[in-house]
């Protein structure tokens, strides 16, 4: 059921982030567009994130294959704000920060039992912004 709900609000999310009223929804979610490295195929996500400068947070469910192909860093395409912007993404490992961190940062209205149960199913992306589009 998750799964349905959330292809349906990729659906609404896309367009509408791409279009004059992104407004609506661009003050807390992207759209990141990753290459895949095998396929060459393009995946575009509405994801939420949290902007500090030219710094952006997003998480991802470990599930969702997507993210695999940013290890060791990619550059993506992305929807903030209405522009597409360049960045340069990669995956955090508990090695950089602690994961529980990063989730107390991005989410600081959750508990801590659904903070924790985060903490086992996500993955943390950083990007960080470099050059914008003229669109």
């Amino acid at each position: 059921m998750r799964k349905f709900f959330n292809q349906l609000a990729n659906l609404i999310m896309k367009p509408l982030l791409a279009s004059p009223l992104h407004f609506f929804a661009s003050q807390h979610i992207l759209l990141l567009s990753v290459t895949g490295r095998k396929s060459g195929k393009v995946y575009t996500t509405p994801l939420e994130y949290k902007q500090d400068g030219a710094e952006l947070m997003i998480f991802t469910q470990k599930e969702h294959k997507w993210w695999r192909n940013l290890k060791g860093g990619a550059d993506v395409q992305i929807r903030l704000k209405g522009k597409s912007v360049l960045a340069h993404a990669e995956p955090v490992t508990s090695e950089h920060m602690p994961l529980a961190q990063l989730i107390a940062q991005m989410y600081p209205y959750l508990s801590e039992q659904r903070r924790a149960n985060l903490e086992t199913t996500s993955v943390c992306v950083k990007l960080h912004l470099i050059g914008q589009g003229t669109d």
